[in-house]
C-alpha cells in the first residue's frame, strides 16, 4: 500500500491508490466522466466545433455581402476638389467695425461637396462666395434701393475657403445695404 496520499475526497480506493474523481470509492454525486476523445467516432472537439461555427458564420457573411453589393448599384464619391474643404464662421456686429461691440449673430458654413451649416441658406451663401473668390470685398450689390439710414453693421468671415486662411470684414450702412449683396451676408 502507498503512503498517506488521499484523494480529493481524503478516501483511498480498494487497490490502495488515492480515491477522488473517477474512482468507484467516491460517491456518485463526485463522479467525473470524461469527455469523449476528439479522436473517437462519437465525439467532437469543442476547438472543431468552433472552427466550424466561424467558418458557417464568415461564408454567410461572405454571401450575404456579395448579394447585396450586387443588388445595390455602385455609388461613387463625389469628385474631389484639389482645394481642402471650406468651412467659414460668419458674424454680424453692431457698429462700424467687428471691434465695437460683440457679435449680435453668428452661423457656420461649409462649402465641402454638400453646403451645409447653421446659414439659413448654404447653397445660395456658398454660390456667392465662389462668385466672389471667397471674399467679402468681391461680393457685388444685387440693386436692391434701400434707405439712407445710418445704422452701421459689420459682417465677418473668419476659416478656410479652398485651402487658403479667410479672415475678413466688411461694414455697410444698414441691415438694408447688408441683405442687398445677397445670401451670404443675409442671416
Amino acid at each position: 500500500m502507498t503512503s498517506g496520499v488521499r484523494g480529493v475526497d481524503g478516501t483511498r480506493s480498494a487497490d490502495g491508490r488515492p480515491g477522488g474523481w473517477g474512482h468507484s470509492s467516491v460517491p456518485a454525486h463526485r463522479t467525473w466522466t470524461r469527455p469523449a476523445s476528439p479522436c473517437s467516432p462519437g465525439g467532437t472537439s469543442p476547438v472543431k466545433s468552433r472552427i466550424a461555427a466561424v467558418a458557417a458564420a464568415l461564408t454567410l457573411a461572405t454571401v450575404g455581402a456579395t448579394a447585396a453589393g450586387a443588388a445595390a448599384p455602385e455609388q461613387r464619391p463625389p469628385a474631389r476638389s484639389p482645394y481642402a474643404p471650406s468651412a467659414l464662421v460668419l458674424t454680424l456686429n453692431d457698429g462700424a467695425t467687428a471691434l465695437s461691440s460683440a457679435p449680435q449673430r453668428a452661423v457656420t458654413l461649409t462649402c465641402a461637396y454638400v453646403p451645409a451649416g447653421t446659414h439659413p441658406r448654404p447653397a445660395g451663401a456658398c454660390d456667392a462666395l465662389r462668385q466672389a473668390d471667397g471674399r467679402l470685398s468681391g461680393l457685388q450689390d444685387t440693386g436692391t434701393s434701400c434707405t439712407l439710414d445710418l445704422r452701421p453693421v459689420t459682417v465677418t468671415l473668419q476659416g478656410v475657403w479652398q485651402g487658403r486662411r479667410v479672415d475678413e470684414a466688411r461694414s455697410f450702412s444698414n441691415d438694408c445695404v447688408r441683405g442687398a449683396y445677397g445670401p451670404l451676408t443675409s442671416f
